[in-house]
């Protein structure tokens, strides 16, 4: 059946779907199958999914599944994912260098008190008496005071 798109909707013989209304999956499909034949952007980019996407509507499934759409997004936030564990752990690599040091406040900023107080230990550094304090305060369950 042939479709035509007009500013308020799609026509396809079973009705015409206006702004506001929900289409039916035929609507979608129709106006799927008739931007791929126009050729263009979307053609270039969607219409190897076509037959995909078509599967999906029919299926009540979310139209992007399993398409290449689908993969290169699962990608890229598995990209992201990567990137954001690199950064954590360059930032906790810096910091493990600053424990110790003058700096240490800068290190405390971002990983925290206890982490802090983690590194030392792991490298036998010794904690201050201000830190054995706030460690005996985590564990009696008081609310404890920034240094």
């Amino acid at each position: 059946m042939k479709q035509t798109v007009t500013e308020k909707g799609t026509q396809d013989g079973t009705g015409t779907a206006t702004a506001g209304q929900v289409p039916t999956k035929a609507m979608e499909i129709g106006i799927l199958k008739q931007l791929v034949g126009l050729g263009g952007y979307f053609a270039d980019f969607f219409g190897e999914d076509l037959d995909k996407m078509v599967e999906n509507i029919t299926n009540d499934f979310p139209i992007e599944l399993g398409t290449r759409f689908h993969d290169a997004i699962d990608k890229v936030g598995e990209m992201m994912a990567d990137c954001r564990r690199s950064a954590s752990e360059r930032i906790h690599s810096i910091c493990e260098r600053l424990v110790g040091t003058e700096q240490e406040n800068v290190a405390a900023e971002v990983l925290g008190r206890t982490e802090v107080i983690r590194i030392k230990q792991r490298n036998r550094i010794m904690v201050s008496w201000d830190e054995v304090q706030y460690l005996l305060e985590v564990i009696d369950g008081k609310e404890v005071l920034e240094w």
